[in-house]
């Protein structure tokens, strides 16, 4: 039976369900579009199995588009004790895991993860994944892209679910699924204007993940930050 609402509850499909169900059922155009508010590694493990599997079709395409503040939200410096606190995570393991219930920035994601094994093959296998080729990334950096539509050659869905654990699996939300295929072109259209607004920001995705705990060994600087940081703490909080 086609599921038309979507909402993660108990007694209705999960939107991981319904995208891991269409992407292992998926025609053999293989192309998806997705616009996210928000994207995070707890979202891309959801479907990590299916989209690996779609990647392998001869004529797989993923586009996917997002705003600025998906990957990394920009505190500005009135801010500065707030980003030293979040470099601090950064730079330590934490004892719990991502709140699969709470929407996060990428960055800030990863910042809280565990470092540990699961977590870093998790992380390398998402950069596998998103330096193919065939993966095209785009981000809206005027406007905060609050869109969420995930548009396959059969069917697309619109609705409230983030490309994240918490959208596709542990808030409760309301997605519509469209399978006529006068509401398919019509999203299709809407989709291609605001993908052709869009600037390339594959690298930048890529860099920020190969820039936190589990890419790069920690620099010089950042490490310094920490010291002063933990050294500074108690006072900062008491101004």
């Amino acid at each position: 039976m086609k599921k038309e609402i979507i909402d993660n509850q108990k007694d209705n499909y999960t939107m991981s369900e319904f995208l891991n169900h269409e992407l292992l059922n998926i025609s053999n155009l293989g192309e998806l579009d997705i616009s996210t508010g928000y994207f995070n590694v707890s979202g891309y493990k959801l479907l990590s199995e299916s989209l690996q599997r779609f990647s392998k079709l001869q004529n797989f395409k993923l586009r996917l588009l997002f705003g600025k503040e998906a990957i990394s939200q920009d505190e500005g410096p009135e801010n500065f004790e707030k980003r030293v606190e979040n470099l601090s995570h950064e730079l330590l393991p934490t004892n719990t895991d991502v709140n699969n219930e709470v929407e996060t920035s990428l960055k800030e994601e990863i910042g809280a993860m565990n470092f540990a094994e699961e977590p870093v093959s998790r992380v390398d296998d998402l950069i596998n994944f998103l330096r193919q080729d065939k993966v095209l990334v785009r981000s809206n950096n005027n406007r905060f892209n609050h869109s969420k539509c995930y548009i396959f050659d059969e069917s697309a869905v619109v609705g409230s679910s983030n490309l994240t654990g918490a959208g596709l699996l542990g808030n409760v939300e309301l997605n519509a699924v469209l399978y006529q295929p006068s509401y398919q072109k019509e999203l299709k259209e809407w989709f291609e204007k605001r993908w052709n607004e869009a600037e390339d920001s594959k690298q930048e995705l890529i860099k920020i993940i190969e820039e936190s705990k589990f890419g790069f060994p920690l620099d010089p600087f950042r490490m310094y930050m920490k010291i002063l940081y933990e050294y500074f703490r108690q006072r900062l909080k008491d101004v």
